[in-house]
């Protein structure tokens, strides 16, 4: 079943590219990458295969709705997270981690939400 996930409240832009990811079978993470001086953001590793992403990621977007509110920004922030992609070696695999983009924490927001 492919559904994007939408939070409420400030994390909810962010969390979209994200979703997507994980529909599309990976593990988001925080990562904090080279010349980011401790800042993280969003990151997936693959096994070396940076086009499986791409491909993953445009069949998510395939099942966007054109007509529905809001659709266009969807398409908007997937653009922004590839255009500032970044990739590093971790040996056997590779991390695809995206400046800019932060990773969300649902489990950490859900936590909050229930205090």
């Amino acid at each position: 079943m492919n559904t994007i996930i939408y939070l409420t409240g400030a994390q909810n832009h962010y969390y979209i590219f994200q979703s997507m990811l994980e529909e599309a079978g990976y593990n988001p993470r925080s990562y904090s990458g080279r010349g980011m001086y401790g800042k993280s953001c969003l990151g997936v590793e693959i096994n070396g295969n940076v086009g499986k992403l791409f491909a993953k990621i445009v069949e998510e977007l395939s099942y966007v709705d054109r007509n529905e509110v809001g659709s266009g920004y969807i398409f908007e922030e997937v653009s922004e997270a590839f255009e500032n992609m970044e990739t590093d070696s971790m040996g056997l695999d590779t991390i695809v981690y995206f400046p800019g983009t932060p990773f969300v924490d649902s489990e950490a927001e859900e936590d909050t939400e229930a205090e």
